[in-house]
């Protein structure tokens, strides 16, 4: 007679546990072992590809045949990449009234991308208001972000992740809603472009709508009609009553500024309705300089001034790059074509190209004035190596154009 058995439900269900625990780790070999094989292969691949290339050119169909193959274990491998980094990140555990929203931002190319501020908005466009109470997030190593907001109540308010840089600058919006509530446990993947960058918190919401805003833009020339950048500007009553509340700024490379002030904030200063007078200082400069045309605040009003100092500004000094490039072995390479570029290659053209001397030197300058909308953007820029087709075959870590600095680079070049 068959005897009945009792089950444990509670022993039932920690088995299940353990084993999901373990099957991720257990994926996470498999594919790791995998990679290896992968990785062999690419050598394999690369070493025959050379081989061939020497023997046939580059442009024989045996040639670019097997250029294809390494292609597409490239890709494999990123893919393999990726697969392993998700099995090895552990399930992130949920308190009853927290919701987490967690994932990995990618390049294109399947690359993690570290050090990116991952947020939630209320809104899939980028007229969107960062949701503050549920936090934010920055990318790690392996491109993994975990957003963890607490206190949590139910409710079918929808937020979408944004993926901004260090500036604040959005570089991704994503379409696809999320519901935070209580308990919950979300998942998303990002693959986006763009550089890696620092990581900063997402800027804060808008101001209040409906609240007029009064707003002075101009712009600081010299007595030739030259841009004055880098000059402090700011607005001053006769009796400087609300001079320092006013505040001051400075002018960017194209000797642009702009203040903004909320009606809300200036009342005191409307009620007074005082003239108001930009004012130019620089130690640059001889003497302070005023704009003689007063002002009035007037809520909703944009007004446009353009300031021209009697002194002839200093003129900003060029910014220069220079260096050396190497073989594998640290021979220098002589007449090796050398440029500067944006990750693009969009600035290539403008930034021109040099060929290394004997000694494998080279050197370039750039005249400040000629540039200003590419130090206003702050954009990276790399020197180059590149072959007759300009494909790049070294370069260097990133730069920025910093008027009167001098940059110097090695560039060694790969087998």
């Amino acid at each position: 007679m068959a005897r009945a058995k009792t089950l444990n439900l509670k022993n039932v269900e920690s088995n299940i546990e353990r084993g999901i625990e373990t099957a991720d780790a257990e994926r996470a070999k498999s594919l790791e072992h995998l990679q290896l094989v992968r990785s062999a292969k690419t050598k394999s691949l690369n070493r025959e590809h050379d081989r061939l290339s020497a023997k046939y050119g580059d442009k024989h169909p045996r040639v670019l045949a097997l250029k294809a193959r390494i292609k597409l274990n490239d890709g494999l491998l990123n893919n393999l990449g990726a697969e392993i980094d998700r099995a090895k990140t552990e399930l992130p555990i949920v308190a009853e009234t927290s919701w987490v929203l967690h994932g990995f931002v990618r390049d294109l190319n399947g690359k993690p991308l570290n050090g990116l501020t991952v947020a939630p908005y209320d809104r899939a466009d980028r007229t969107g208001n960062w949701v503050k109470l549920l936090g934010f997030a920055c990318t790690n190593e392996r491109g993994y972000f975990k957003i963890e907001a607490k206190d949590i109540k139910e409710s079918n308010v929808q937020v979408f992740l944004r993926v901004l840089n260090k500036e604040g600058a959005t570089m991704f919006c994503d379409p696809q809603s999320n519901t935070p509530r209580p308990g919950g446990l979300d998942y998303r993947e990002i693959r986006i472009s763009g550089d890696v960058v620092e990581c900063a918190p997402p800027p804060p919401p808008s101001k209040t709508p409906g609240v007029a805003e009064w707003t002075v833009t101009g712009r600081v020339v010299d007595s030739n009609g030259n841009a004055v950048p880098g000059v402090a500007v700011s607005l001053a009553d006769k009796d400087e009553a609300f001079t320092s509340r006013l505040g001051t700024t400075e002018t960017d490379p194209g000797g642009n500024f702009t203040f903004t002030f909320s009606a809300d904030d200036f009342k005191d200063l409307a009620a007074k309705n005082p003239e108001l007078f930009v004012q130019v200082t620089a130690g640059g400069l001889r003497q302070n300089i005023a704009n003689p045309t007063p002002l009035r605040f007037a809520a909703g009003k944009t007004d446009k001034v353009t300031v021209a100092v009697k002194a002839q500004a200093e003129p900003q000094k060029p910014w220069a790059v220079k260096g050396t490039v190497n073989d594998a072995t640290g021979a220098v390479v002589p007449k090796a074509v050398v440029r500067i570029s944006d990750k693009e290659g969009k600035l290539a053209e403008r930034f021109g190209k040099k060929t290394t001397n004997p000694k494998g030197e080279f050197e370039f300058t750039f005249e400040a004035e000629k540039f200003t909308d590419v130090i206003a953007s702050k954009v990276d820029l790399f020197v180059q190596v590149v072959n007759a087709d300009d494909k790049v075959l070294a370069q260097s870590t990133a730069l920025k154009f910093e008027p009167g600095k001098t940059d110097t680079v090695q560039i060694a070049m790969r087998k």
